[in-house]
């Protein structure tokens, strides 16, 4: 029988048969506060017998309800944990509702001796009889979600002094615990999943539970990889839940509002689940910096920098680099990386080697291209002559690809996204970086050699399905600058563009062979309040300039925002989108597609 039937089936006769067996229970006390309080059975074990035995139920179920209805006091809390303990040996299966009932007094706010007794008595039990860790585990992790009440709507630094107190007794059961049942390890690493709050909980219960998440990695580093898989697998879920356009749209709304000038300025984001993840991200940050920084001199070490570089390159590319999308946990790496900036080049250098394996799924492959421009277009902290290094390989490996296509036309341009994602890529580096990239000779002399002219009159024609934003930038920087003439190559897509059919329900094209790339760019503008002090000292916000762009309008209203990419194509009759979900051969609009969804689309 479970608690919450039992609860069910007595909840109407409850006070009633305390108070007809208040002689055999125990007598009844007022309090000041009209309270009733029954006194807990001074023959604990002969209860637990006779309940076995069959010989009479009622004590027992007096002591469950007594339990669950009245405020036991320290003194006799102490008193019922000692006598359990006592005969530990007793509570078997049978008496699992004497249990459950137990876990749910709260405990480890109580005084010192009674927290010590209820710790006792815990491991003791989970020793006994290791069925009962699972529903003790429970117990333990969902006190990581208690806050205070007056704090429950608040949600600024770490938990309270009365909280870490709370949550220090709980984490002292856990670490005996795990040495105690060898089994307990892999049940709290399932039950913290499984217990994580959801992404419209109360910013402080997420905060609280993610602080304490954190707290267990100090001693259980073999669950490191485990816990923090669990732990962005979650995040990920927020982040994803606020994207940036929705946090734009919900801050320029609060814009609108008088606000005084001289009050101190609210770091509250005014998109509550951005505000939760703006928190959480908060902490993940000073739970990086700690992990860099060396215990006695508090400095960043590249030992201490590369470790936890390891760790957190494990779960990016098993969450993070196979989520589409995402807009803010992915900076998790960026900070480490700008811990160390040589880092950033181990790191570049990794999703590279994805990008050239012909043994990486393409999407995937396509999600690293995105990764290494976006992170080379907005890292200050990596020196100019590595994003020529880069640049150098993007261009080589491109060539190479044009080479081995024989002079054959590109009919099935989806069989060629890697290529087409590397091109945008490039493209997306020279447009950012061109401020950098022309200013001397010696680097026009190096821009002549990529030979980006083959680039963009190939047979496979990547101005056609790279972004039109990136290609009107690209077009109008390179002619600038006398590098390449890229008009009459899209002047000739232009005319060359098929018409579609629109029916009811869908859009047919006519042209089964074009396909337009993804705007993913991953690195784009940190959105979140808070948590922005640790990417914008090293962040590169794009400046634009008065480059004239053919067709494309010069006399913009100025703005201080980074714009680049920031608007949203338009989407008409004939720029309509679709895109795979993460199943092959499903085809979703583009409104309601997967944030799984691979990094190209069909134009249809």
């Amino acid at each position: 029988m479970s608690v919450s039937s039992f609860f069910r089936g007595s909840r109407m006769s409850t006070i009633k048969d305390h108070r007809s067996s208040i002689g055999s229970v125990g007598r009844r006390i007022a309090t000041p506060l009209k309270k009733v309080h029954f006194q807990l059975p001074t023959n604990l074990k002969g209860t637990f017998l006779n309940f076995t035995n069959g010989l009479d139920h009622r004590p027992y179920q007096d002591l469950v309800c007594i339990l669950r209805d009245s405020e036991v006091k320290d003194e006799e809390l102490c008193l019922l944990l000692r006598d359990a303990q006592d005969c530990v040996s007793l509570l078997d299966q049978n008496l699992r509702l004497f249990i459950q009932v137990l876990l749910y007094v709260k405990w480890a706010h109580r005084g010192p001796e009674t927290v010590a007794a209820f710790q006792n008595f815990l491991l003791d039990l989970c020793s006994a009889h290791n069925y009962h860790t699972n529903a003790v585990l429970h117990h333990l992790v969902t006190c990581f979600r208690t806050v205070s009440e007056e704090l429950a709507d608040t949600a600024e630094g770490f938990p309270s002094a009365e909280e870490t107190r709370a949550h220090q007794n709980i984490h002292y059961v856990l670490i005996k615990l795990l040495k105690v049942v060898p089994m307990a390890g892999e049940l709290m690493v399932t039950t913290l999943n499984k217990l994580f709050p959801y992404y419209k909980d109360k910013p402080r219960i997420c905060l609280s539970y993610v602080h304490n998440i954190l707290q267990i990695l100090s001693y259980q580093p073999k669950y490191k990889q485990d816990i923090l898989q669990m732990l962005f697998n979650s995040l990920i879920q927020f982040d994803v839940n606020a994207p940036r356009s929705d946090i734009d749209s919900a801050e320029d709304n609060e814009d609108d509002m008088e606000v005084d000038m001289f009050s101190e300025k609210d770091e509250t984001m005014k998109h509550p689940v951005a505000n939760s993840l703006d928190i959480l991200m908060m902490r993940i940050f000073l739970y990086i910096k700690t992990e860099c920084s060396d215990p006695i001199t508090g400095e960043t070490t590249l030992e201490r920098c590369y470790a936890a570089y390891k760790d957190f390159l494990q779960v990016f590319q098993k969450q993070i680099l196979l989520t589409h999308n995402t807009h803010h946990v992915q900076f998790t790496m960026w900070y480490i990386c700008s811990l160390r900036p040589k880092l950033a080049e181990v790191f570049i250098k990794h999703l590279w080697q994805l990008v050239t394996s012909v043994h990486v799924p393409p999407v995937t492959r396509q999600s690293a291209v995105a990764y290494v421009s976006s992170f080379l277009a907005r890292a200050s902290f990596i020196r100019l002559e590595y994003v020529k290094v880069v640049i150098q390989d993007m261009a080589d490996w491109i060539h190479s690809y044009i080479n081995n296509q024989d002079g054959q036309k590109g009919s099935e341009m989806k069989l060629h996204t890697v290529f087409y994602s590397v091109c945008q890529g490039l493209f997306y580096l020279v447009c950012f970086k061109h401020k950098d990239l022309f200013r001397t000779k010696h680097n026009m002399v190096f821009l002549r050699g990529l030979n980006l002219t083959k680039v963009v009159t190939c047979s496979l024609n990547p101005l056609k399905v790279c972004l039109p934003e990136i290609v009107k930038k690209f077009a109008a920087i390179t002619r600038a600058y006398q590098l390449v003439y890229c008009n009459s190559v899209i002047e000739r897509n232009s005319r060359n563009t098929v018409p579609i059919i629109y029916s009811k329900n869908s859009f047919v094209p006519i042209d089964q062979t074009t396909l337009l790339l993804d705007t993913f760019f991953p690195f784009d503008p940190y959105r979140l309040l808070r948590s922005s002090s640790f990417i914008n000292d090293h962040y590169n916000v794009y400046q634009d300039d008065d480059i004239p762009e053919e067709n494309h309008k010069t006399d913009k209203a100025d703005n201080d925002d980074d714009d680049f990419l920031a608007e949203p194509m338009s989407t008409s009759l004939t720029d309509k989108r679709f895109t795979y979900s993460a199943s092959p051969g499903f085809l979703h609009d583009h409104s309601v597609a997967s944030h799984a969804s691979p990094r190209w689309k069909h134009l249809v």
